[in-house]
């Protein structure tokens, strides 16, 4: 099996979705979350949600990136690829957002370790059924 060799797109992209993430994102939703209660306590810090809010979309960031930055010049398998990932990806975040909101209004404390290993552990569960669904599921038939 020959092994692509990345392009420089692909590395920049990366390098570029990282830190638009970090300074856009996690330094500017600090102002967001505090405007919202159920997002922000000021005795601990950000509420489950908004911890998850933070540093949930990590992997989106850094594939929408790269997708963006390499798109002219990787071919359409690796294209597929990324747009799977980043699909994968916001489902598991939307899924496990709406977890981490069902445990909050149950008040029930999910700790930021947890939290973070819980939805990462979605994503992960969501890209292995997507990538490997069962066959009664591929050809389903909306009626």
């Amino acid at each position: 099996m020959k092994q692509r060799k990345a392009s420089f797109e692909e590395y920049a992209g990366i390098v570029i979705g990282g830190l638009i993430y970090f300074f856009v994102y996690v330094l500017h939703i600090n102002d967001l979350l505090i405007a919202f209660p159920a997002l922000f306590t000021y005795q601990a810090g950000s509420s489950q949600i908004g911890y998850w809010m933070k540093y949930g979309l990590l992997f989106v960031f850094v594939y929408v990136f790269t997708y963006l930055a390499a798109r002219k010049v990787i071919d359409e398998k690796i294209k597929k690829k990324y747009l799977f990932l980043i699909k994968s990806y916001l489902i598991g975040f939307f899924l496990w957002l709406i977890v981490v909101i069902v445990t909050y209004s149950l008040n029930c404390e999910i700790g930021d370790t947890t939290n973070l290993v819980g939805g990462y552990a979605t994503m992960l569960i969501i890209i292995l059924f997507m990538r490997y669904k069962p066959k009664r599921f591929t050809n389903c038939e909306l009626t």
